[in-house]
């Protein structure tokens, strides 16, 4: 990142906050709005990011400016504190978005990413000599980066040595016929993550909910108030670019009996050579997710909205003594997002999506043999969350719940 020694100055993060409110209370009637545009500009927004994936340690960085617009709007109806109907509605819409500044060695955030990006690139016929992308760059950094051992691309490889493909034993390239992958653009703005996405299993869920609506309504008769309330949450974005581990042909794959036509380790075929034995090969390097075909975009999926009903009864015994019981999440449901191969489109349980068990486990993306009995779940890159595996991420099927109150006035 460019600093030279263990400890560094991170600055307070500074922010501008402009707002706009419009307010009306229709004459001759109990109707009231509200209506507030709001923009926040955040300057040297800390940006948190992994050390050391393996033992989850994360540190932050004044990474980027941040900028959030949005406006809020609220309707009231009547008095919750007098007999009759009261109602009220707050809808909030929320659209954050962040643009990573340069770091001290000149790098941003996202250098770290597309040096993966043209290191997978550098396994493609486009990068090899007289290929499409051989000798171009995209924003300043090379399409084409290089193998991990150095050694040239070719479609195949022989003990991880370029290799004629009709040699005896030698491998094909299972990326030789893929297109080179495009860069991601440092001076785009992206979604806010609460970690950036970094290497495989990391940053994962964006960090901004767009639409949030709430609906309160109450009757009221004198000691008894019968309160149902609503909440409404769209679905966040998740997805990020590296997701999926695959094998490294430069580094060593024994050759596998059979062909390659037909394997789906090898989507865009091969122009000669034996399929690989998963089991030898000495290596791996991030390759474009398997289902998609690339690496992801930051937040490239929607997840599903969220829906909740509550309902508050209260009863005045006396004037001293009062009885409330809450039940929560009478309603407790989700739907819609985006449907693809790995969502539960028909369980509304499933309220989100995060990497394949959190991040412990990857994907198998191309590391396998064919015939393999592969887990559904190590087949995506994405799973449902169920449930709390840890203590930062949990579902948000939240459970019915019940409240009993009683308070005393002395």
């Amino acid at each position: 990142m460019g600093f030279n020694t263990p400890g560094h100055e991170v600055r307070p993060a500074v922010s501008y906050n402009y707002d706009f409110s419009f307010e009306h209370a229709f004459k001759g009637t109990d109707l009231a709005v509200k209506f507030t545009p709001f923009l926040r500009q955040t300057h040297d927004q800390i940006e948190n990011f992994y050390l050391n994936i393996k033992q989850g340690f994360i540190s932050g960085l004044n990474a980027g400016n941040q900028t959030s617009d949005g406006f809020e709007f609220a309707l009231t109806k009547g008095d919750f504190d007098r007999d009759g109907f009261a109602a009220q509605v707050g809808f909030t819409y929320t659209y954050a978005s962040l643009k990573f500044s340069t770091l001290p060695n000149g790098s941003t955030i996202l250098t770290p990413i597309n040096d993966d990006i043209s290191n997978y690139n550098a396994y493609t016929s486009a990068c090899a000599a007289g290929g499409s992308a051989a000798g171009k760059s995209q924003y300043g950094q090379s399409l084409c980066g290089a193998t991990t051992t150095g050694v040239a691309a070719e479609a195949c490889y022989l003990a991880g040595t370029p290799s004629a493909c009709n040699v005896a034993g030698a491998v094909a390239n299972p990326y030789w016929n893929a297109p080179a992958q495009p860069l991601l653009d440092p001076n785009a703005s992206y979604l806010p993550y609460s970690t950036i996405p970094g290497g495989i299993g990391t940053g994962v869920n964006a960090y901004n909910y767009p639409y949030v609506a709430t609906l309160i309504l109450q009757w009221k008769h004198r000691k008894l108030a019968v309160t149902p309330s609503f909440q409404f949450v769209a679905g966040n974005r998740y997805g990020a670019p590296e997701t999926t581990p695959g094998i490294d042909p430069a580094a060593g794959c024994a050759a596998l009996g059979g062909s390659t036509a037909g394997d789906p380790r090898y989507p865009y075929g091969a122009t000669g050579g034996a399929p690989y034995d998963a089991t030898t090969c000495g290596g791996s390097i991030v390759i474009p997710d398997s289902y998609t075909g690339q690496f992801d975009g930051i937040g490239a999926f929607r997840e599903p909205s969220q829906l909740l009903g509550h309902l508050r009864i209260s009863y005045d015994l006396s004037p001293r003594i009062s009885a409330t019981v809450t039940m929560a999440n009478l309603i407790s449901t989700c739907f819609g997002g985006q449907q693809t191969g790995f969502t539960y489109f028909t369980n509304s349980s499933v309220c989100s999506y995060g990497p394949v068990e959190g991040g412990y486990i990857n994907p198998v993306g191309n590391q396998y043999n064919p015939g393999a009995n592969i887990q559904t779940v190590l087949k995506y890159p994405y799973s449902p969350v169920f449930g709390t595996y840890n203590d930062l991420t949990s579902s948000t099927s939240n459970p019915f719940s019940v409240y009993f109150d009683v308070k005393i006035k002395i």
